[in-house]
């Protein structure tokens, strides 16, 4: 049922996310899952993933140094993505981190010219993870 867009998105080198439901996510092999305040607590999330810096669109976060990513990467086998305050100016922290891709809000939300500015920052993704 997934596999169409989740083709679409792909073929445009974007990742498919559902919303809320991590077993829909894994059961449709999807790029990852939004979670909501009436969701899988937020906490518990974070200590999974973590925050490469804080982040305004919670209140609550846990930093995760970028060493910690790494050293996460090199010890599993499954994508991950980097999250939490992330923008175009810090994003160079993520180089040879292992991470296979990045997860943004503010730098887009707050963004005088959202869309120049996501394909800046796409561009810069792309070189700095070594995604080509």
């Amino acid at each position: 049922m997934l596999e169409k867009p989740k083709d679409l998105c792909h073929s445009y080198n974007i990742p498919l996310l559902v919303d809320d439901r991590v077993d829909i996510a894994l059961a449709a092999d999807l790029d990852g899952v939004n979670l909501g305040n009436e969701d899988m607590d937020v906490a518990d999330a974070r200590r999974i993933l973590g925050a490469i810096f804080e982040t305004k669109t919670h209140v609550k976060t846990t930093r995760t140094s970028v060493e910690t990513l790494k050293e996460i990467n090199d010890n599993i086998s499954i994508p991950t993505v980097a999250i939490g305050g992330l923008n175009y100016e810090n994003i160079d922290i993520l180089k040879n981190s292992g991470a296979s891709g990045v997860s943004v809000v503010r730098a887009i939300m707050d963004s005088e010219d959202p869309f120049e500015d996501s394909k800046k920052l796409k561009e810069k993704i792309v070189d700095i993870l070594d995604l080509q």
